[in-house]
């Protein structure tokens, strides 16, 4: 008896992983445009400071005029995301932190932390604990969001480039992506060198 294979069938089971992964394929594909509409939408879009706690080692502490800083990068964390959780990986922006003292003063990060009001507690005492010395904001009332509704929910859009004018000029999290932490590297010199601004 010869048993005869069509080439166009798969077998149960094959058809079963394909579909998955075929989803899975279309999931990403479809979440990686949402994300690139958004970035898109972003981009070059105004940015307000309003004017926040600043705390150094879960004291009150007046470390930063942001108005003197031509560059910022914005690392927001909002209610959604686990305050406590980010201020214990603070130290994944050493590099960054490190790069602000060779700009002479032409670059800051800035440390935005919107903790739920039931967090705030634990926050400060987080904030004791990492002994991190960079200067946090602590929008304790959501002034920052209030202020900005440009930006996207996406938390990995969270993390932005300002130039002078606070016109959003790149985003993404640089502090475990060495390849993007290179090209804010590149766009940060390159504004330095034009006043603050792209070329």
């Amino acid at each position: 008896m010869t048993i005869r294979y069509s080439p166009f069938s798969i077998p149960k089971v094959n058809k079963k992983i394909l579909f998955l992964i075929l989803m899975i394929l279309s999931f990403s594909s479809c979440r990686q445009q949402k994300l690139t509409t958004a970035l898109n939408n972003f981009t070059m879009t105004e940015i307000q400071l309003p004017e926040m706690r600043q705390m150094v080692m879960g004291e009150d502490s007046v470390s930063i005029d942001l108005d003197t800083v031509p560059i910022l990068m914005v690392v927001y964390r909002d209610p959604d995301s686990c305050v406590p959780c980010q201020l214990d990986h603070m130290y994944d922006y050493r590099d960054i932190i490190d790069f602000e003292s060779e700009t002479g003063g032409g670059f800051s990060p800035v440390f935005i932390f919107s903790p739920k009001k039931k967090s705030i507690d634990t926050v400060h005492l987080t904030l004791c604990r990492t002994r991190f010395r960079h200067p946090i904001f602590l929008d304790e009332i959501g002034l920052f969001r209030a202020s900005n509704k440009n930006i996207p929910k996406d938390p990995e859009l969270h993390v932005f480039l300002l130039d002078k004018n606070r016109k959003v000029i790149l985003a993404g999290d640089p502090s475990r992506n060495p390849a993007l932490w290179n090209l804010y590297k590149r766009i940060i010199v390159k504004m330095l060198e034009n006043g603050g601004k792209m070329p």
